[in-house]
């Protein structure tokens, strides 16, 4: 009962402050998904301009299992806020499980890199 108590009180963040929200983390990861399709349209279309190519993102669904850890340093620069996130991303045909390095730029968060595993719930 103690055990159940102790984990009830813990936060999804170290540090309150600079907890990410869910709509934050789902902004971030779109930004990510984004540059990905950006990439592989802008690589497909110098490989074959003559064709045409739909690639697109899958829709979120929702983001769960949030933990972050504390401020960490930023090597590149001191005024932003570097965090690492663990967090679960729940598409319409998958899970993605994922540990990232979130920075906070000019107001939102945007992930630096990422670790992820996905598995499909079909």
């Amino acid at each position: 009962m103690i055990v159940i108590m102790m984990l009830a009180s813990i936060g999804r963040c170290a540090s309150p402050a600079l907890c990410p929200t869910d709509a934050e983390l789902i902004t971030a990861v779109r930004g990510r998904d984004n540059a990905a399709v950006r990439a592989v349209s802008d690589q497909a279309y110098q490989d074959d301009p003559s064709s045409v190519y739909l690639v697109h993102s899958e829709r979120i669904r929702r983001i769960s299992d949030v933990t972050c850890g504390d401020k960490l340093p930023n090597e590149q620069d001191t005024k932003l806020t570097t965090i690492n996130c663990k967090f679960t991303v729940r598409y319409w045909s998958r899970n993605a499980y994922q540990v990232a390095r979130l920075i906070f730029r000019d107001g939102s968060w945007e992930i630096a890199d990422a670790l992820i595993v996905t598995r499909d719930r079909r």
